[in-house]
C-alpha cells in the first residue's frame, strides 16, 4: 500500500522519523510537506488548506492508494 501523509510544516527528518515509526511494514509512506505561508498558531493551519489540496489531488494522479492529512 502506498500512503501520502500530507503535512503543513516544512519537511524535517524529525517529523518523518515520526510518521515512519507508526507505519505498518509493507506500507510505503510519502511525507508531503505544504510549506508555502507560515504556520505559528492553530489558525494558520487554513491557510495551509489550498496546497494540501493540491498535494493531494496530485498523490492521487501518482496513484497512491490513501492520502491523510496530519494537523490540518
Amino acid at each position: 500500500m502506498r500512503i501520502a501523509a500530507i503535512h503543513p510544516a516544512i519537511y524535517n527528518e524529525k517529523i518523518e522519523g515520526a510518521y515512519r515509526a507508526r507505519t505498518s511494514a509493507g506500507t510505503e509512506l510519502d511525507l508531503k510537506c505544504a510549506t508555502l505561508g507560515v504556520f505559528n498558531t492553530a489558525g494558520d493551519v487554513d491557510l495551509k488548506a489550498p496546497e494540501a489540496a493540491m498535494l493531494a489531488r496530485q498523490a492521487e494522479k501518482d496513484g497512491y492508494d490513501a492520502v491523510i492529512t496530519c494537523g490540518m
